[in-house]
Order: structure tokens, then sequence, then C-alpha cells
């Protein structure tokens, strides 16, 4: 971590840290964070901390203090064991009081004994557990999905609530451009002027790449003034000269453009209309005055139109969706998203009841006496942060389900390992990975169903081993 002492225009992807998909402007004065990726510009800092001192090595570090707990079956053949260890032994002693007083010499004593062990004690139950688990380990990673530990294969068929984020699981992780429309046909300059904001200020996010893609700069022109896209204004702008004249043109969330450009009732009752359709809205406004993009006073701006983006749902989705609701898992999104766009997708991919939905600001504002029963009765959780996305797992957990979180980034590595099945895709975060049970290769949790059905299949074996031992114990004590 570092404070800048000089700022050129730096921007930074602090995604693996907080999930904003979108570059940040970093001024002077400003920290600087490891894990974190210069995207454009240049500047000068002060190193704060380094190693376990920063703010991933923080939360690396928190993940090492959870301990590992044991999953069902291994603390239902944990308990087994040692209930006839111990009736191994008090069978022991009951043989030898009986064959003692019965006048049988120590050998035949010591043979009985030794043959009632063998018998009472599963020594076979834990290898066969263990094979089948293996078993199942191997068919997995010809799926490419990789368990990092046997328990994962069990945690799969326990499986009841299953917590994903919308964009990279829900729906594909590219932003594909839709289009551009026009508040003013007449103004049609304002696509190359789109083109050009994208082009300067993006920092090569996913989101800007989508509008380079599908807009075309013809004419030559010449950067005045850049306002790099920030998290806390929620836009980017650009002073530029072209064809022989100066125009600023701020580019962003509505909710925040507005405020320079003021929109009509109808151009409100659209901007509603895309996002409940889930798409993604950026407003395009240009400024009267162009002096400095730094200082904007509010209402001096006229929107131009709107940008239209949208997220492709990720292929055979709905199918996965369907498969694991019907098995008895029940799906809650958690996601960064504008909560109506989040609503709509979860309506599209058939999660069950997508209506119930609370923002993280909303969760922090919950007193603890409603906490647990809001959590229970909600399906989406948008604009959540990493210690709410932990404390959500937690609560599931205490409330009795059998959790598991899908994440990539490092704020949700937290998450991951708190939950009974952690699942990591394999293009996210290092350390996200590293903590998760099972890691999806593919980065598509289409694959979980088929780890479902091994997971039931090999419950079904050791069950069926289980009884056979058991069979075998009591057989063997009538025999005695």
């Amino acid at each position: 971590d570092a404070t800048l002492l000089t700022s050129n225009g730096l921007e930074v992807d602090e995604s693996m840290l907080t999930g904003e998909s979108a570059a940040v402007d970093k001024q002077k004065s400003t920290t600087v964070y490891a894990a974190s990726v210069a995207m454009a510009g240049s500047a000068k800092a002060r190193v704060i901390a380094v190693g376990a001192a920063t703010k991933v090595g923080v939360m690396t570090a928190t993940l090492k203090r959870y301990v590992p707990r044991p999953t069902p079956l291994q603390r239902a053949i944990g308990r087994a064991i040692t209930w006839l260890t111990w009736g191994a032994l008090l069978l022991a002693v009951l043989i030898f009081v009986v064959y003692h007083y019965s006048g049988l010499d120590a050998i035949t004593i010591f043979k009985t004994i030794t043959a009632a062990a063998v018998t009472v004690v599963p020594e076979g139950l834990l290898l066969a557990s263990s094979l089948l688990l293996a078993f199942g380990a191997l068919r997995l990673a010809q799926s490419s999905v990789l368990p990092q530990k046997l328990g994962a294969i069990e945690a799969m068929a326990l499986l009841n609530i299953l917590c994903v984020d919308k964009t990279g699981t829900l729906t594909s992780d590219t932003v594909e451009f839709e289009s551009f429309e026009l508040f003013n046909a007449k103004k049609t300059y304002a696509t190359e002027l789109v083109g050009i904001v994208a082009r300067e200020t993006s920092g090569g996010n996913s989101t800007g790449d989508a509008i380079i893609n599908a807009t075309t700069v013809s004419s030559v022109y010449e950067v005045q003034d850049v306002l790099a896209f920030s998290s806390a204004r929620k836009m980017s702008g650009l002073s530029v000269r072209i064809n022989g004249k100066t125009r600023s043109v701020l580019m962003g969330a509505p909710e925040f453009v507005d405020k320079v450009a003021p929109l009509s009732n109808t151009h409100y009752k659209r901007i509603e209309e895309l996002t409940n359709q889930g798409k993604r809205v950026l407003l395009v406004a240009e400024l009267t005055d162009t002096e400095s993009l730094k200082k904007i006073q509010d209402g001096t701006g006229e929107p131009l139109g709107l940008i239209i983006l949208t997220n492709e749902l990720r292929e055979g989705v709905e199918k996965t969706v369907d498969y694991l609701q019907k098995n008895g898992v029940s799906i809650r999104v958690i996601s960064g998203d504008n909560p109506n766009t989040v609503r709509y997708v979860a309506q599209r991919v058939g999660i069950h009841h997508p209506g119930k939905v609370i923002t993280g600001a909303e969760l922090a504002l919950l007193p603890d006496s409603k906490w647990d029963d809001t959590v229970r009765k909600t399906t989406i959780f948008a604009r959540v942060l990493p210690e709410q996305k932990e404390r959500l797992i937690e609560t599931f957990k205490r409330l009795g389900y059998f959790t598991g979180m899908v994440g990539d980034g490092v704020n949700d590595a937290l998450a991951i390992k708190k939950a009974d099945l952690g699942v990591a895709m394999y293009a996210g975060a290092t350390a996200t990975r590293r903590v998760a049970d099972i890691v999806l290769m593919n980065n598509s949790f289409n694959s979980l169903p088929l780890g479902m059905k091994l997971g039931n299949r090999i419950m079904q074996a050791i069950e069926i081993i289980a009884s056979l031992f058991f069979h075998k114990l009591i057989y063997g004590v009538v025999l005695l």
C-alpha cells in the first residue's frame, strides 16, 4: 500500500479488493493498495505498508484464523468409530470376565478378545469412504472442476443454500454495447464524442471496451482536460477540441450525471424501463461551461442520450438454476449491481422469489433483532460489502442451512472460507482460489449439478457400505 505524492491521471483497477470493475481515479494524497492494477497514467508514491500489513494482507491473514470444520460424514464416522471402540473395550472386559470364570485358558481368552475387536471396530469403513470420495474427485476433475478437499464431494450433496454473484456467474463477465439513444436526433456528433470519452477515460475496463468496439472516431481531436472515473462520483468526463470547437462531455450513472444535466420525467421513465429489463444504463451529457471539469456546477449541462449495455446470460445457466432448485437448493444472489438489474436477471434465469431485495445500505441500518428473519426471507442482496457477505453466510449457517458461496475476488474470500462449500472461479484472485473447497476451471458454475449427482451417488454408496459394516458387527457379536 502507498500514499501518492504526485498523480498524473493515475487510474487503478481495485476489483480484486472491492468487486467494482470500473477503474478508479487516484489523486495526490490518496492511497493505492497492493493487489490493485494500474490501468492508466503515472504517479510517485510513498510506501506505507508491505506484506501482511497491507489491506489485502489483513484480509488474507483473517482467512488463516478460520479452523477447518469436519463435514457431517466425517463427524458421523468419527462418532461411530469412537462409540464402537468403547464398545469393543467393554466387550473385551465382558469376554475376559465370562471366559475366566468359565475356566478357559489365557490363550483362548486372548484369541477371543482379538476376534471381537476385529469384528466390532470398522477398520475398513474410513478407507472405503476415502476411496469413494477420491473416485468422485477424479470424475469432477475430468469435468474441469478441481476439488481441493475430499469433503467437497459430500458438501455438494448436502447443499441447501447457494449464494452466487450476478456478473461472471449468472451472466457473462463481458459487457456488450446495445445502443446509444439520442434525446435530440440532430446532435449526431454525440456518438463520436461518446467514443472519444471511452477511449480516453475507460482505463481498459470491460464497459469502456464495449463502447470503444461499438463506436468509431473519424475526426482528429485534441484532449484538453480529463475527468477520470471515480467510484465516488460515478462518472467520467472529457474536454476535447474537435472540428474547430471545444466540447465538454460527461458519461456515467444517470442518478449522478442528472445533477449536472437535469432529466425530464419522460427520460426518468425510460431509464426505469431499461433497468427493469436488466440493462445497464449510462447517461451522456454536454456541459455549457467548458472551463474546468474538476469544478462542475449543478444544472450547467444538457443531456444528450443514454448508452444501453447488457450482460448476456451464461449458456445453460437456466438449466443449472432449475436443477439446483428442484433438488432443494435455494439460490440467493449477492451482487454489487443495481437492484432492479439484479432482480431482472434473477427473473430471467428462474430464481424463485426475485422480488425480495435488500441493499447493503439497508442491511447496515437493520437492527440485530430483525437481522435473522430479514436475511432468511431475502433472495437478492445488492451493493453489499465484503464483511456483509461474510456475515450473511454466517447467518445462514447459524440458521441451520448447509451453505455454499460462489465468488472470484478477494472481497469474496472471507465469505467463501466461512461457507460450508466454498466455490472459486479459476480466473479469480489467487487468495480466493486457495481457500475454496472447489475451483471451477471453466469459470462457470454450470458444473455444479454434476458434482451434486456424484455426491449423492457416493453418499448412497457410503451408506450401503456402512450398513454392511453394521450387519457384520451384529453378526459377529451374535457369534461371540
